[in-house]
């Protein structure tokens, strides 16, 4: 959780925004429609935050960072949300990215919090459910796997929904992240490669 946190202030303390073609967007809502959204568009660096009050949160500090835009990691899709908040109410802070070009088929949902109320997670892709995590309470995580194919592999959407649920003052936070996985024959292929290089090595040495 620090890390990121200490990410998010550093870049956006010495980059700013730069010019990028996906649509990174970071939005905090009561739900209900009792307040007035907050929401951010970042068509940058593949990161985006916000660091404020909202409501009966004192206060709120959150970041998303949107991969391959942010580092180029493995050329890969993920989308990583990360808050800490202080205060009472019910909140929703939803992160959403487009994706071009990429087709992956199998992805990873999790979320790791640490909360005095309640945290859950919805991660969606092209608006359809992924993964249902929570609600959790205290210090505790969980992470689900799901096979989704979305509508068009040229352009879709994926997109982090949590919601954040405090029946008195408190202090809490959370990670949360959507990221592929390996899918079942590329597995198999890891496994048989690391079982044939075992056998090996084991030859060589009765050698």
């Amino acid at each position: 959780m620090k890390k990121y946190m200490m990410i998010l202030v550093s870049l956006v303390l010495a980059f700013g925004l730069a010019a990028n073609s996906h649509a990174l967007k970071i939005t905090i809502d009561d739900g209900v429609g009792g307040l007035d959204a907050i929401v951010m568009e970042n068509d940058g660096i593949g990161l985006i935050n916000f660091m404020g009050s909202y409501g009966d949160f004192a206060f709120v500090m959150t970041g998303g960072i949107s991969y391959p835009d942010f580092d180029g990691e493995n050329g890969k899709p993920k989308l990583h949300l990360f808050a800490a908040y202080s205060g009472v109410g019910d909140m929703y802070i939803t992160l959403s990215d487009t994706y071009e070009s990429m087709k992956p088929s199998h992805f990873k949902s999790m979320l790791s919090t640490t909360t005095s109320g309640e945290t859950s997670l919805v991660t969606m892709i092209d608006k359809v459910v992924m993964a249902e995590i929570g609600p959790l309470t205290g210090s505790t995580g969980e992470t689900v796997r799901s096979n989704n194919d979305p509508l068009n592999p040229d352009l879709y959407e994926l997109s982090l929904e949590a919601f954040i649920s405090h029946d008195k003052v408190g202090i809490s936070s959370f990670d949360a992240e959507i990221s592929t996985v390996p899918e079942p024959g590329t597995l198999v292929l890891l496994g048989s490669g690391l079982v044939g290089l075992g056998l090996y090595s084991r030859n060589r040495k009765k050698k």
